[in-house]
């Protein structure tokens, strides 16, 4: 699931928000480091027209189950179909202005290179995440924790 201010400065859904409901589908793509510069292009509010994957030089990739397709360079695609769009209320702009979108992943891409002995090696991805504003992090570390159990007695 993710939240995303639904409406274009210029009238209308903003095109990821427009595209899900017009199709049902869409892919979350794994943002990374490397591909920093070309995200935050991607979020750039051009007309319904332009194809962001051509403002942005990313490679698509076709999806394996849905119609819509990946990005080539992410190392992760996460292949979904909406489940369900929640107006999120706001007292500012427009009443209706955010939407929550939760979908569900029907189908897991991992770039193979990321694979080692059988789990996903994480940090090799470089993930990066915005915080917020203009700020972003990278995830570069981890850490493990065992899980509580319950014991009654």
């Amino acid at each position: 699931m993710f939240a995303a201010t639904a409406y274009h400065n210029q009238g209308g859904f903003k095109d990821s928000v427009a595209n899900i409901l017009a199709t049902k589908e869409f892919v979350v793509n794994l943002a990374t480091k490397k591909l920093r510069d070309k995200v935050n292009q991607s979020s750039i509010n051009a007309p319904h027209s332009i194809d962001e994957f051509k403002l942005c030089n990313l490679k698509k990739r076709q999806s394996k189950i849905v119609r819509v397709p990946s990005v080539a360079d992410s190392p992760v695609n996460l292949e979904c179909r909406l489940l369900k769009k929640i107006n999120l209320k706001t007292k500012y702009h427009n009443k209706n202005q955010n939407k929550l979108i939760i979908g569900e992943v029907v189908g897991i891409y991992i770039d193979n290179k990321f694979i080692k002995e059988g789990k996903i090696n994480s940090i090799a991805m470089h993930a990066i995440s915005r915080m917020g504003y203009n700020e972003y992090t990278e995830v570069y570390s981890k850490f493990l924790m065992t899980r509580p159990k319950w014991d009654q007695k």
